[in-house]
């Protein structure tokens, strides 16, 4: 049909109808968009600490050495410590073992002594326990150094007498910070 002595345009409807053509596909492409913000958005929200923490190792280039101790180890876990250099925290890349010295477990034990007069004294002794090791390292940690101490991933403070369980070779150890210089 001819409308003003030009052919009239055929328009094709789509769903709810909207013309098909170039405004579905702009209005897929901003639904769309809406929908990957609002996942990021999500995603950040529950995984915030993490991505700052990873922000700021990023930028981090602080690094400080840390003396430990790991107490009470069974002799066959103290004779793999050493293999694996690297120790992992939540996953994270924590430090590197500069060196690290084995010796046997002290544990502490009751003697009783009865003496002449029938006086009985008890006291503890520190004795060696040749089924355990304890071991004493240093290590080399990056993070981040503020007013308020060390921090590891931007919200793990590093501190004297925190206990943290890391990862070394596949095995899991809680090493006890004894100092920080």
């Amino acid at each position: 049909m001819e409308k003003n002595g030009r052919p009239e345009e055929e328009v094709q409807y789509g769903n709810a109808g909207v013309p098909a053509g170039r405004k579905k596909y702009r209005r897929n492409f901003i639904d769309l968009l809406i929908a990957v913000l609002l996942v990021l958005s999500i995603v950040s929200f529950f995984f915030r600490g993490r991505i700052v923490g990873i922000l700021e190792r990023a930028v981090a280039n602080d690094q400080t050495t840390v003396n430990f101790v790991i107490d009470g180890l069974e002799n066959r876990r103290a004779e793999s410590f050493g293999n694996d250099k690297k120790f992992y925290l939540d996953g994270l890349y924590f430090g590197e073992l500069l060196n690290y010295e084995e010796k046997d477990a002290e544990k502490m034990t009751l003697i009783s002594s009865v003496y002449d007069d029938s006086t009985r004294l008890d006291e503890f002794v520190r004795a060696r326990d040749p089924e355990k090791k304890q071991i004493n390292g240093t290590m080399t940690v990056g993070g981040n150094r503020k007013d308020s101490g060390f921090y590891f991933n931007g919200n793990k403070k590093i501190a004297v007498g925190i206990t943290l369980d890391v990862i070394c070779g596949g095995q899991k150890y809680t090493i006890l910070i004894t100092s920080i210089s």
